[in-house]
């Protein structure tokens, strides 16, 4: 990796969590650079459509959060890193809603402790 790509990547990372799916994460007074991601268990394209009340016309049936595995990766602060986590919770849906504000807390506990 060249010093160049390292830089985007740290860019790009910082804006996830500033404003991206990661701002869960983001840490008052720290840059913190993440990413996040989510990873379907199985299939849900070919799922039985829901009937009755539960949705109406037009609308998509409600996703089943066990059908997915949520993660998230960060590093803080971003210029100087001093700690790196990655989190990831099984069938606990989307990582930006589920591991990276778990993530956070690892991060200030670990930032505290220095």
């Amino acid at each position: 990796t060249s010093p160049q790509t390292a830089l985007t990547l740290n860019r790009y990372m910082r804006r996830v969590v500033e404003e991206g799916t990661g701002t869960a994460a983001d840490i008052d007074g720290v840059q913190v650079a993440g990413k996040t991601g989510t990873a379907e268990l199985r299939d849900t394209t070919a799922s039985e459509p829901a009937t009755g009340a539960d949705v109406l016309p037009g609308e998509e049936p409600a996703e089943d959060i066990s059908d997915t595995d949520a993660w998230f990766v960060a590093f803080a602060p971003a210029r100087r890193p001093r700690i790196a986590v990655a989190v990831l919770l099984v069938g606990q849906g989307a990582g930006g809603d589920t591991a990276a504000p778990t993530a956070k807390a690892v991060l200030l506990n670990a930032l505290k402790a220095r």
